[in-house]
């Protein structure tokens, strides 16, 4: 029995943060709020301090170093006090506070996109706000509040540094080491011992423990950026190392022995024990190999080597080439998460975190993220809308029904709003239930104990305990009813009002739902679903426009690459949104990330075709422009096919690649007239043998782009998978 108890434990909290932030809550939630009720008698400083403590302690819980928690916990402190300082103030002006509550519902919501700390703070925040606003009290209620709401805050910040800080992302840091030691000792000895398997294994961890982090830290920071970006291009980088091992050249076979230590060396930079990769040393060998083996490549055709074998040759080569290129962008992104300096000018693509560290750059990558969801498409525009709506909605009910502790009322709707409708259905009902069972409960100890009594402060710690665990343990109905028994308990220790405290509960809760519900089918019921594919069909269009538009001679368009960054932003929060409802769970295993993996593989396409700028050399050449600017629009029309099949609209057209007797006869051409000429036709080559490599990410994408459209047409109130239905064929080219 005890080992079933164990594994039963592990399996619902493996790192046992759930434990970690309710020892916390018990130890920092408890004597406040004694301090308030017992000590200083005052009620107000009570509630602020019970409530602002245990939503630091449960809901936020900052991760990260000390020095980046102290400063949230600070910055939640000084929002959190203003927020309660401005919502009792203004809550004896009825209109005052409904156009607040307009307000503060849609800011809160909308800066959680930065993610990270500021997305932790969001929903807490909301409910100090809340609290402030929907319980009586005039401009005499301000000082006791806010001293509440900063005494919870110093507590709180001394407790998630000092007792069992948890750090999640160092877990996440060391299965990242792992899988750069795994493609370090593959890329050096090859695949011995099931090495491609256990790297399999180790990514699959590694994207669970990123998953399992509830706030991201994917926002303005420079080290947040890097960690979500590092994540997507180890992913990408197994695709590459599986076929570089297969290259046993003496060239591939030097570039191999140092891209593996250069992975050691990331897996140092991660576990901040090393001094990490030398970025330099990557660019130099990358430029090298490519010097080099074009090199080889014109030498064989002026001897006369088949410009076929050629072109085969020049494919197998592509894995290698593209893991030199992407390593030097997760070697960039390691030094950054290792706190390490990474020099300006190398061929990191753009995408990465840009502006370098200090809060003027992070300032700068904020309003890049902002600005990137003000666009009508995005979800969290949308989601933020609907907890403006919501929030609002149940200030209104709470005023016009002026009912006892009105602050539950917008406490349910907050916490049972979700991004669609269905999912918000199912939370309300969940939430009801849970909240009639910890009522009978609530009653029951209230009943035996007394208001007000000893042994009711004795039993405090443990509801405490038990509401900052059920949600983790026993889903949303436990965690309704635990903090039902919490709520009732803390309104018996500060008024004896007796069971009947349980009953106003469960009519604000049912209220608070029910407004939840409207909202979320008035604004958008059918979340992310829809969102996610609308989302991904224009980043797909935008990658498809990028891929075929050809570049001025001073590079590409800043423009154009805007508006695939801005629409990448949309489709990640999308995705993430769409993983988190029901309905994504219809979704099979990688479909949605297919997608974004076919984007990615664009956007390194564009970036490298930028850096190169193939077309002047292709205009030297015999036929050598038409076989590149095809390939282009081969490219193109293979991520248009994509964006077409999400929405489904009818695919438009595709293009087929060049054949490689096409690329064969432009090396052929290019001989007869020379080396240079020579030169030229194999640098053209390699940027077609890119564009081949998209072209075939977009048909792989092609199935998952099908799912996606098959699951955002369903009614919104289906949250079960799509109905069975063959892939339209794809028009004759």
């Amino acid at each position: 029995m005890r080992h079933r108890l164990r594994a039963s434990w592990l399996r619902h909290d493996p790192d046992a943060m759930a434990a970690r932030r309710a020892l916390r809550a018990m130890l920092v939630t408890t004597p406040l709020f004694a301090l308030g009720g017992l000590v200083l008698d005052e009620p107000g400083f009570a509630l602020a301090a019970s409530f602002g403590s245990f939503s630091l302690l449960v809901m936020a819980d900052f991760q990260g170093p000390y020095r980046s928690r102290a400063a949230a916990c600070v910055g939640f402190t000084a929002v959190g006090a203003a927020l309660m300082a401005g919502g009792t103030v203004v809550s004896e002006h009825r209109w005052a506070a409904v156009a607040s509550a307009v307000v503060v519902g849609f800011v809160l919501r909308f800066a959680a996109v930065l993610g990270g700390r500021i997305s932790a703070a969001s929903t807490p925040l909301l409910i100090l706000f809340a609290l402030g606003v929907l319980t009586p009290g005039g401009t005499d209620e301000v000082t006791p509040r806010v001293l509440g709401v900063v005494a919870a805050g110093a507590l709180g910040a001394v407790a998630l540094m000092l007792v069992f800080p948890a750090h999640e992302q160092r877990a996440l840091r060391r299965r990242m080491a792992l899988v750069c030691r795994e493609v370090s000792a593959l890329l050096a000895e090859g695949d011995h011992g099931g090495r491609v398997d256990r790297l399999q294994g180790d990514l699959r961890e590694m994207q669970a423990l990123y998953a399992r982090i509830p706030n991201r830290s994917n926002g303005p920071s420079e080290g947040g950026q890097a960690l979500s970006s590092i994540i997507d291009e180890l992913s990408l980088a197994f695709h590459f190392v599986v076929g570089a091992m297969r290259r046993t050249d003496p060239d591939s076979r030097r570039l191999r022995t140092l891209l593996a230590g250069q992975y050691a060396a990331c897996a140092a930079a991660l576990e901040r024990s090393g001094p990490g990769p030398d970025l330099a040393e990557l660019d130099e060998a990358r430029e090298a190999y490519r010097v080099a083996v074009q090199g080889d490549e014109v030498d064989g055709l002026c001897r006369g080597v088949d410009p076929v074998r050629v072109v085969r040759d020049m494919h197998g080569r592509l894995p290698l080439r593209g893991l030199s290129i992407l390593t030097v962008s997760i070697a960039a992104n390691a030094r950054r998460i290792g706190g390490l300096h990474v020099p300006d000018g190398l061929a990191v693509p753009p995408d990465g975190p840009v502006g370098g560290p200090g809060p003027a750059a992070s300032l700068r990558r904020a309003w890049e993220i902002l600005g990137a969801h003000v666009a009508g498409g995005s979800v969290w525009l949308r989601t933020s809308v609907q907890t403006s709506l919501a929030l609002t909605l149940a200030v209104v009910a709470a005023q016009l029904t002026d009912m006892p502790h009105g602050f539950w009322i917008a406490l349910g709707t907050i916490g049972a709003l979700r991004s669609n409708a269905i999912d918000t259905g199912s939370i309300a009902v969940q939430a009801v239930i849970g909240t009639v069972l910890g009522v009978l409960l609530a009653g029951g100890v209230v009943v035996v104990l007394q208001p007000g009594s000893v042994g009711l402060w004795i039993v405090l710690p443990l509801v405490i305990g038990l509401a900052a665990t059920a949600p983790v343990f026993g889903g949303a109905v436990a965690g309704q009813a635990a903090f039902a028994l919490f709520v009732v308990v803390l309104v018996n220790l500060l008024d004896p009002a007796g069971w009947e405290v349980g009953v106003i509960r469960l009519e604000a809760v049912a209220l608070g739902v029910s407004i939840a519900v409207v909202a979320s089918l008035l604004l958008w019921p059918r979340g992310a679903a829809t969102a996610f594919a609308r989302t991904v069909a224009e980043l797909c269009r935008a990658a498809s426009a990028d891929m075929a538009s050809i570049p001025p001679p001073g590079g590409r368009s800043r423009s154009t690459r805007a508006l695939v960054t801005r629409a990448r932003r949309r489709a990640d929060v999308a995705y993430e949104d769409l993983l988190r409802s029901r309905r994504g769970k219809a979704l099979s295993g990688n479909a949605g990330a297919g997608l974004l993996a076919a984007a990615g593989t664009a956007r390194m396409g564009a970036d490298l075709l930028n850096a190169f700028s193939p077309e002047q050399d292709a205009a030297r050449l015999r036929g050598g422009l038409a076989v590149l600017v095809q390939a282009r629009m081969s490219a193109s029309a293979s991520l248009g096919a994509v964006a077409d099949t999400v929405s489904r609209e009818a695919v438009r057209f595709v293009l087929p690649l060049p054949t490689i007797p096409e690329a064969a006869d432009v090396l052929a051409g290019a001989t007869q007239r020379g080396r240079d000429e020579t030169a030229a036709a194999v640098r053209t080559l390699w940027a077609v043998d890119w564009l081949r490599e998209v072209e075939q990410a977009g048909d792989r994408a092609r199935p998952a782009a099908h799912e996606v459209a098959l699951l955002a047409a369903q009614p919104w109130w289906r949250w079960h998978g799509p109905p069975e239905a063959a892939e339209p064929s794809a028009p004759a080219p």
